[in-house]
């Protein structure tokens, strides 16, 4: 598993690379309060994409328009 941020243009984003035998499938279907990621299907894994546009990040909190979210969690 991979995890990090990186900006591409003005936008800046965190990722997740997570391999098809550590994933969690039935936790893709669940949407609390998550800020939904961008799916990328791969050969190895699946790339998880999370726009941080409209973010704030306070004290390990993230807000997203003023409401505090959580990553999705798809990772054993």
């Amino acid at each position: 598993m991979m995890k990090g941020i990186y900006k591409k243009n003005k936008e800046l984003y965190i990722f997740e690379f997570i391999s098809y035998k550590n994933l969690i499938w039935k936790n893709l279907l669940k949407q609390r309060a998550l800020l939904a990621p961008k799916l990328h299907f791969h050969k190895k894994g699946i790339l998880l994409l999370y726009s941080l546009r409209h973010c704030v990040i306070e004290d390990n909190k993230l807000y997203f328009k003023g409401k505090e979210m959580d990553l999705l969690k798809l990772s054993r």
